[in-house]
């Protein structure tokens, strides 16, 4: 199946709200995540992105598997939890976990994040105890490479 490839300019977001542990609060907390863009400034500062710098779209970096927007994305519990939010927002991650292996950018699998494709292939955001399938890079869907396969004109 074909699917768009996502470069450093895409927009990423939660579809849906996750589930921290409060610390103020007892128990998981509903968490809503704010967008951020792939090329989330805390992330680079913490050495957690994944480019292929030379290999670019429309004059940005593609998105190599393993990228990961790294710290500082806000995070709002609910009820407030303003500590859970200082704790969660530091230690927030955003992961591209799926890649198409056949093509590779600089060594590493391009990175593919479309919760709405088909297949889907969500990124991976923070929760507890462990991450959850819900994130996507919607504008991922207005760039133009495609890794993937689809039949011929002779096979359809």
């Amino acid at each position: 199946m074909p699917h768009v490839i996502s470069t450093a300019n895409d927009l990423s977001i939660a579809l849906a709200p996750v589930a921290h542990d409060g610390v103020l609060l007892p128990g998981p907390l509903p968490t809503a995540e704010a967008p951020a863009p792939m090329r989330w400034a805390p992330g680079a500062s913490a050495g957690r992105h994944r480019f292929a710098e030379r290999v670019q779209h429309r004059g940005a970096p593609v998105v190599q598997q393993g990228h990961d927007l790294g710290p500082g994305i806000v995070h709002v519990t609910t009820p407030p939890d303003l500590a859970a939010t200082a704790v969660h927002t530091l230690a927030s991650r955003r992961s591209v976990v799926h890649g198409f292996a056949s093509v590779r950018v600089c060594g590493v699998a391009v990175g593919i994040a479309t919760a709405s494709g088909t297949p889907p292939t969500p990124m991976e955001c923070c929760a507890d105890p462990t991450g959850v399938p819900v994130g996507d890079a919607p504008t991922s869907h207005l760039n133009s490479v495609v890794v993937g396969s689809e039949p011929s004109a002779r096979q359809r």
